[in-house]
C-alpha cells in the first residue's frame, strides 16, 4: 500500500513537470536519551520537481551515526521522497521509502501517510512505517519494526474535534503490539491558533519474554493534558510556529504509575531568496529506551531547501 501511494504521487507530480522548478535539500537531526544512546542523522537530497514544501518529489542519501558509551555504528540511507499535500487542509500523500543499512545489514524503510477529507468536518488518515529499532542491541541484532494504522478525525461543533487511531506494530523478533490513541481538542483561542488537548495512548504487547532490546511492558498507557499553538507569524510573511507543552501520568503493567511531560517547538518559513528553513526541538519524559526507568528523550533538528532556478 505504501508503494502504491508513492507511485501514485509520483505520477501526479510528473503530469505537470514542466511547470515545476528543482531544489536541493539538507537535513540534520540529533537525538539523545537517558540510556546515553545518541543518533546523529545527516541527509542531502535532490528534488527534480519542487513547487513548495507540500508539493515535491525526489531522492535523498544520508548517514546515521549511533553512539552509546564506547559503542558506535554508522548506517546509510537511500530514499525516494514524495509530497502531494493540500496546503490548507494537509490532506494528500507524504511518503519517504527506500533502503537503510546498519551493522552490516540492510532493510527496506518507509514513513508514509495518506489522508483525505471526507467532508469539511471529517478526515481519514492511513499511516505506514518501517525502520530499525533505535537501541544498541536493536541495531546490532538487526531488529526492525513495521507499523500500520488508521485514524478518524471528526469535528464536534465549532470548537471541539475528536481524533481516534488504531494501529498494529510487528517486530522482526516475533513480538507485536496493538496501539490505541485518542485526542480531544478544544479550540480555546482560535484567533491565536491556541488549543487545549486531552491525549491518551495505550498499547499491549503479546510477547514480554523477548530479550530486552527495547522497552517492552505487557501493557502501557499514558494520559496528558496539552496546551498547543499553531499559527502564522504576522510580522514575518510565510513563517509559522507550531508547538505544545503537556503533562500527565503513565501506567506500566497496570501497577507502576509515574508523571510524564512533553514539549515540542517547530518554526518554518522562507527567506526572501526562496530558501525554505525548518527548525525543530523536542523533549519527552516518559517510559522508553531499554529499561524505561526515569527515561527521557530529546531531539533538535534543522532542514534547508534551496530552489535551483
Amino acid at each position: 500500500m505504501i508503494g502504491r501511494c508513492a507511485a501514485l504521487a509520483a505520477f501526479l507530480a510528473g503530469a505537470s513537470i514542466a511547470q515545476a522548478e528543482s531544489a536541493a535539500t539538507t537535513e540534520l537531526t540529533h537525538t539523545r536519551d537517558a540510556d546515553r544512546f545518541a543518533a546523529t542523522r545527516f541527509a542531502a537530497g535532490y528534488l527534480p520537481i519542487y513547487r513548495s514544501p507540500q508539493d515535491f518529489w525526489g531522492i535523498s542519501v544520508g548517514n546515521d551515526h549511533y553512539v552509546q558509551d564506547n559503542w558506535s555504528r554508522d548506517g546509510q540511507r537511500l530514499l525516494g521522497r514524495v509530497r502531494q499535500l493540500d496546503a490548507q487542509t494537509g490532506a494528500g500523500i507524504s511518503a519517504d521509502v527506500g533502503v537503510a543499512r546498519a551493522a552490516n545489514r540492510a532493510t527496506l524503510v518507509a514513513d508514509a501517510t495518506w489522508s483525505t477529507r471526507v467532508k469539511q468536518s471529517t478526515g481519514v488518515e492511513v499511516i505506514g512505517a518501517r525502520d530499525w529499532v533505535d537501541t544498541q542491541r536493536g541495531i546490532d541484532d538487526g531488529i526492525t519494526y513495521d507499523f500500520i494504522g488508521a485514524s478518524l478525525e471528526q469535528g464536534l461543533g465549532e470548537r471541539f474535534t475528536a481524533i481516534g487511531l488504531a494501529g498494529h506494530q510487528r517486530f522482526s523478533d516475533g513480538n507485536s503490539r496493538n496501539h490505541l490513541r485518542a485526542r480531544l481538542i478544544y479550540a480555546f483561542a482560535p484567533e491565536y491558533g491556541v488549543s487545549v488537548q486531552l491525549r491518551h495512548r495505550r498499547f499491549t504487547a503479546d510477547d514480554i519474554t523477548v530479550p530486552r532490546r527495547y522497552f517492552n511492558p505487557g501493557h502501557y498507557e499514558e494520559t496528558q493534558l496539552v496546551l498547543a499553538m499553531r499559527r502564522r507569524i504576522a510580522w514575518w510573511p510565510g513563517w509559522s510556529i507550531n508547538g505544545h507543552v503537556g503533562a500527565g501520568r503513565e501506567t506500566i503493567d497496570r501497577t507502576d504509575r509515574k508523571p510524564t511531560t512533553a514539549a515540542e517547538l517547530r518554526l518554518d518559513g522562507p527567506f526572501d531568496n526562496g530558501w525554505q528553513v525548518g527548525l525543530r526541538a523536542q523533549y519527552l519524559r516518559s517510559a522508553g529506551g531499554v529499561e524505561g526507568v526515569d527515561y527521557w528523550y530529546s531531539l533538535i533538528g534543522a532542514t534547508l531547501t534551496v530552489p535551483l532556478r
